[in-house]
């Protein structure tokens, strides 16, 4: 292959993502509830480097972009990495799903986090 893979800048997930906006975790959570799913598709990840609070992975859905928590950052770096994940991903076997939890360290109240799974059909 050579040095020309490294031309497009990164992975190349074969969906259009043009008209894409930026969601939270919380709303896809909202979303999820209504719709009664316990899980959405993954369609792809990034590092966003130019985000408000610097490098932040966001997920690619169906129909839009999660932003990710800043502490999930070296393990969305470690899937992009990682030849098979990233083939699955592409295959359509993975799937993303909200994780809440209470920050009792800081005072925060309920935060978001992510989980990723395997999609079996």
């Amino acid at each position: 292959m050579g040095i020309t893979k490294y031309n497009k800048g990164g992975i190349d997930w074969g969906i259009e993502t043009k008209d894409f906006e930026f969601h939270s975790l919380e709303e896809l959570d909202k979303n999820m509830k209504k719709a009664k799913v316990d899980h959405v598709r993954l369609y792809g990840l990034f590092i966003n480097p130019k985000s408000q609070y610097g490098a932040s992975p966001v997920a690619i859905i169906e129909d839009g972009y999660i932003n990710l928590p800043n502490h999930m950052v070296e393990q969305v770096q470690a899937i992009l990495q990682d030849a098979e994940v990233v083939e699955d991903i592409k295959a359509g076997k993975c799937g993303i799903k909200p994780r809440t939890y209470e920050d009792e360290k800081h005072g925060k109240g309920t935060l978001y986090s992510a989980e990723f799974c395997d999609i079996i059909e």
